[in-house]
C-alpha cells in the first residue's frame, strides 16, 4: 500500500518514521522541504528546545526509507465513488493533482495512494495582520519581503532599525530578546521586560543629555522615543510605495470600541505575532471525515505527538494487509 505524509514540520517526520515501524508499505512525504531542510529550518527555533539527538537520529533513518515530492499540489480528491457512498470510499484511493512544467507548459497530472496524513504544526499557519482576516493589500505587502509572520521571524539574519511589532502572542517576548532594535513601534504588543527597560533608560539618558547641551546654548535635535506603542487599535490597511523603503500600516479605532484613532505609521520592517490558524486550508474534494484521511495539528512536544499517533493507530491500521 502507498502512504502520503502531506508536511513540512518535524511532526510530519515522526509520523514517517511511525508508519515506517509498522511495515505497511511505502511512504511519501510532500511539501516544499525535503526532510533534511525541515529539520534545519526547526533547529534555528531555539525557543522550542528540540532533542537534537533524537531527531537527527530520526532523520537518518528516513533518508533512506521515504520517498519525496514537492510538486505544487492542486487539490486532493477521489475519482470512482461519490460522497454519498461514504461506506464504500475507502475502496477508492486519494487522487493528489499537481502541477507539472514540461516545455513551459503547465498540466494537471496526479499520484495515487490509499491513506493520506495531513499534518501540520501548531506554529506552521501564522494569522493574518488584520482582525483574523487580511488587511487591504496586505496579500500584495507580504510579497515584499518587508513583511514577516509568526515564526519565519525568528529566521531573519538581519533586522532593520525602524520596525513595528504587531499582536500579543507569546513568541513576542522570544522574539524581543533576540535583537537589539533601534526603533520600535508596538502595535497590541509588548516587549520582554528587560528589553523594554533598557530602551527606556536609554530614553531617558538621552533626554537628560538634551536639555543640558539646550542649558549650554548647543542646537542639537530633540530624541525621539524608541519605544511607541498602541493599544485596542486594529491594523486595517498595509502600503507600499515604489519611492519608498519603508511599509505605511493604517491604525483604525472605531467609536464603538473606545476613543476613536484614525493614524498611520511607517516601518521599513513589521513582525506580526497575532496567533496561528488550525484550520485545514487544503483544496480538498472530499468529506469531512473521509476515511483513510487523517488531518493532525499538534506540537513537538514528543508525548503529545505520541498520544496524537495512538489517537489514530487503531483506526487506520484496519485498512493496512501486510504483503
Amino acid at each position: 500500500m502507498k502512504t502520503l505524509v502531506l508536511g513540512e514540520s518535524p511532526e510530519a517526520l515522526y509520523f514517517c518514521q511511525k508508519l515506517l515501524e509498522l511495515e505497511v508499505g511505502s511512504v511519501t512525504i510532500w511539501g516544499d522541504l525535503n526532510p533534511k531542510e525541515i529539520l534545519e529550518k526547526f533547529k534555528n527555533l531555539e525557543f522550542l528546545d528540540l532533542d537534537i539527538g533524537y531527531w537527527d537520529s530520526l532523520l537518518k533513518n528516513l533518508s533512506k526509507n521515504i520517498y519525496y515530492r514537492n510538486e505544487k499540489i492542486v487539490r486532493i480528491q477521489k475519482t470512482y465513488i461519490a460522497h454519498s457512498k461514504k461506506e464504500k470510499r475507502i475502496l477508492d484511493t486519494f487522487k493528489v493533482v499537481y502541477e507539472k512544467s514540461h516545455e513551459d507548459k503547465t498540466m494537471e497530472t496526479f499520484e495515487n495512494y490509499d491513506l493520506v496524513f495531513d499534518i501540520q504544526n501548531e506554529f506552521q499557519k501564522p494569522k493574518w495582520i488584520g482582525n483574523d482576516s487580511p488587511a487591504v493589500q496586505e496579500l500584495k505587502a507580504s510579497k515584499t519581503n518587508k513583511i514577516f509572520y509568526g515564526t519565519e521571524s525568528f529566521l531573519l539574519e538581519n533586522v532593520e532599525d525602524k520596525v513595528a511589532i504587531i499582536g500579543s502572542h507569546p513568541h513576542v517576548l522570544e522574539f524581543t530578546k533576540c535583537h537589539d532594535f533601534k526603533e520600535v513601534i508596538l502595535v497590541d504588543s509588548e516587549m520582554d521586560s528587560e528589553s523594554l527597560l533598557k530602551f527606556n533608560e536609554e530614553f531617558e539618558q538621552k533626554i537628560i543629555e538634551f536639555e543640558e547641551a539646550k542649558k549650554n546654548g548647543s542646537r542639537v535635535e530633540e530624541p525621539l522615543k524608541k519605544v511607541t506603542e498602541f493599544r485596542d487599535v486594529v491594523v486595517t490597511n498595509v502600503d507600499s510605495l515604489e519611492d519608498k523603503d519603508e511599509l505605511f500600516l493604517t491604525l483604525e479605532r472605531p467609536s464603538f470600541m473606545g476613543e476613536e484613532i484614525l493614524k498611520t505609521i511607517a516601518a521599513k520592517q513589521v513582525f506580526v505575532f497575532t496567533g496561528y490558524r488550525d484550520s485545514n486550508e487544503r483544496n480538498l474534494f472530499l468529506l469531512k471525515n473521509d476515511p483513510g484521511y487523517y488531518f493532525v495539528n499538534s506540537s513537538l512536544n514528543l508525548e503529545g505527538l505520541e498520544e496524537s499517533w495512538l489517537n489514530i493507530k487503531d483506526d487506520f491500521l484496519q485498512f493496512f494487509s501486510k504483503a
